[in-house]
């Protein structure tokens, strides 16, 4: 099942939104949108004075292209002079398309000039295309670059340069996209664009003669991204994919928790046995939708691993939840139904319990990666007993339309065994018991308020909160997948430490041929200092959050939103431990 673009209805809704969204004015757009910025390239990507943007939009000739800039689909509207923040203006057209989506060549020409995202920088990732008679295409806020592209390399219309994204003064994916005839001011390329309008092509353009043997992908169907993971102080890399055409169920709805199956006995699950749990029809979940996000459960007398997957095959070689004996272990994923049922699989006797919180449909909301460290009482002080503390949106950078987050939680040196409560101010909490232990810690999805999250603890604790995850409707719709081994650092001969590993996170049949959004289960093999592990896009800088921590020879599984560079995600840690990543969603 492919779920990764909008659905006719939602399509229509989105272009309808963001018509609304340019006609009220550049102080909406640049909340909502973020697309502000747009008079930067002549500057290297930074923002220019007003005078010398004002005197650089004029009309100009409408310059023919030979190749509409960006996969479908997408949409567009004049703003060009539209006014922007400091007094400058905007020079270009925003072409709004999912992360991951492929950026072509307009014209033939060489690569002149490329820009690299940073700290500031309004054009974050981007590229120069310079035709022979001086005439050069800006491209901006790209996510990544096609793979054996530099500066001085010759491309062919229809190309891929990059990928769609969301860099550098951009709050929401799309490519800004300028005209310079002859190398000079900017004229206004929406009439360009528009005279070959291709928002709706989703199919690869054929590249005649490529001189850089660059291969075009043949299916461009998704766009994945992968997230940092999280613990006491660390970070991950990014990825990119490009989307495709999706039935209806579209988005992820959240529900009332409902639990499918509780398997209370140690022994309800036989190891090596698989168990097929029927969803669809359940009170609360719908008897059409064509998968389910669901929070995972388990308790064992040996340790093992869990897989959530779906009944179309044998239980794939990959682990949702790493279980040790005595404290149960919690954890999260997303699954495909097959016939309206989920399979559990375990190589170990287990109780198992399985609640889904979310589902497939045609309204919802899509998954956005950020790091953020939300709560550290080891710097705000312990939380006391049965005192409960407030995290405010802005602690994990949420927006206004922000229905959840995933997060990893971290419980740091309690007084004793207890039970952390942790979920939406005012609404029901997560109620997860901890042991007595230096480091015990666990992802979750948790439904948020306007007012933030509430947690409070039944005994004296610290508590760390790192969010990679933002569910929000301007977030990237992840689709579940086959859970996929990417990586185990066991058959390499060396544990993953401080220095960065680039894993290349591959797809499967009917997933996006370079994923950008990513949704990986990272399992941790702590070593005897234990370790917390950073998930990160390679070309960001490694993120103070970590997300997932073990202690010293424990073991833990972690399920972290990331974006991708190109496909690419870093990992790293504190101190030496084995690290195994499985890919389960993409987007």
């Amino acid at each position: 099942m492919v779920v990764g673009a909008y659905s006719s209805k939602m399509r229509a809704h989105s272009a309808r939104r963001m018509q609304r969204l340019h006609v009220c004015g550049a102080g909406v757009i640049a909340l909502v949108m973020t697309v502000a910025g747009l008079a930067f390239e002549p500057n290297g990507g930074r923002a220019v004075s007003a005078a010398a943007t004002t005197s650089s939009v004029i009309p100009g000739p409408v310059v023919p292209l030979a190749q509409f800039p960006v996969q479908g689909r997408c949409t567009f509207t004049d703003t060009y002079g539209a006014p922007r923040s400091g007094g400058r203006v905007h020079e270009g057209v925003d072409l709004i398309a999912k992360s991951g989506q492929y950026v072509y060549a307009v014209e033939d020409g060489v690569l002149t000039k490329q820009f690299l995202d940073s700290p500031g920088s309004l054009s974050g990732n981007g590229w120069r295309l310079t035709m022979p008679d001086g005439t050069y295409f800006f491209y901006a806020h790209l996510s990544g670059f096609a793979a054996g592209l530099t500066v001085g390399t010759k491309v062919l219309t229809g190309q891929i340069i990059g990928y769609v994204g969301m860099t550098g003064d951009a709050g929401t994916p799309h490519l800004h996209f300028e005209i310079h005839p002859g190398g000079g001011a900017s004229i206004n390329p929406t009439p360009s664009v528009k005279a070959i309008d291709a928002c709706n092509v989703t199919a690869v353009p054929a590249v005649g003669g490529n001189p850089n043997n660059a291969t075009t992908p043949t299916d461009p169907s998704t766009t994945q991204v992968t997230t940092p993971a999280t613990n006491p102080g660390s970070s991950s890399p990014t990825t990119t994919v490009a989307p495709s055409e999706s039935p209806a169920t579209d988005r992820w709805q959240f529900i009332e928790p409902v639990v499918v199956y509780n398997g209370a006995s140690l022994s309800s699950v036989a190891a090596g046995v698989t168990k097929k749990i029927k969803v669809v029809g359940t009170a609360g979940i719908s008897t059409t939708t064509g998968g389910v996000l669901v929070r995972v459960s388990s308790s064992v007398s040996k340790a093992g691993s869990v897989v959530v997957h779906a009944c179309s095959d044998a239980a794939p070689i990959a682990t949702t939840l790493f279980v040790e004996p005595g404290a149960m272990a919690i954890g999260v994923t997303q699954v495909t139904l097959v016939d309206g049922a989920l399979c559990l699989t375990t190589n170990t006797a287990a109780s198992v319990k399985i609640t889904v919180i979310g589902q497939l449909a045609p309204v919802g909301v899509g998954l956005f990666p950020v790091s953020a460290r939300a709560l550290d009482t080891r710097d705000s002080g312990r939380l006391a007993v049965n005192v409960p503390v407030t995290i405010t949106p802005a602690a994990y950078h949420a927006t206004g339309n922000t229905k959840a987050v995933t997060a990893t939680i971290t419980i740091v040196n309690p007084a004793g065994g207890g039970t952390l409560s942790i979920g939406p101010c005012g609404g029901t909490p997560l109620k997860a018991p901890f042991p007595k232990m230096a480091y015990w810690a666990f992802t979750a999805v948790l439904m948020t308020s306007s007012t933030g999250l509430c947690a409070s603890s039944t005994v004296a604790v610290d508590v760390v909160v790192d969010v990679d995850g933002l569910w929000t409707g301007e977030g990237q719709m992840v689709q579940p997948a086959q859970p996929l081994r990417e990586f185990d650092s066991r058959t390499t001969g060396a544990p993953v430490g401080a220095t960065p590993i680039r894993v290349a996170l591959g797809g499967w049949d009917g997933g996006p041929s370079v994923i950008a959004t990513a949704v990986v289960d990272v399992t941790i093999l702590g070593g005897a200092g234990g370790g917390s592990v950073f998930v990160w896009s390679c070309e960001k800088a490694q993120p103070a959050a970590a997300f997932g921590v073990v202690g010293p020879n424990k073991r833990g599984t972690f399920a972290i939103t990331t974006a991708t560079t190109n496909g690419t995600i870093c990992i790293a840690a504190n101190h030496p431990v084995d690290v195994i990543i499985d890919i389960s969603g993409a987007g």
